[in-house]
């Protein structure tokens, strides 16, 4: 998958809360720009959460892209992954990565 088709992916796989978010914290409205942002969120890579989440999203976005049904156990454990890395990102003051 391309770059843009995950990042499409993504910004389906969000919530309205999640993508009014994102939008904001990339201040242009567009799910392009929030997905860049997102990735240089994502990007620290001595986070143990990081490879785990990328992981899911990316069979997400397979199996959308091939037309199958991706289970709400996949969406949970994105969700799960997303609040523990912002979790984890909190509790660090010196972080100034965007929650």
């Amino acid at each position: 998958m391309t770059d843009d088709e995950l990042g499409m992916a993504w910004w389906n796989a969000l919530t309205e809360q999640e993508r009014a978010k994102w939008s904001r914290l990339a201040g242009t409205g567009r799910a392009k720009d929030a997905w860049e942002l997102a990735k240089a969120h994502w990007a620290d890579p001595d986070d143990p959460l990081r490879d785990a989440h990328i992981g899911i999203g990316k069979a997400i976005a397979e199996l959308r892209a091939i037309g199958v049904a991706v289970p709400v156990s996949l969406h949970r454990a994105m969700h799960a992954l997303t609040y523990a890395r912002a979790e984890r990102r909190s509790t660090n003051p010196d972080d100034e990565a965007p929650r």
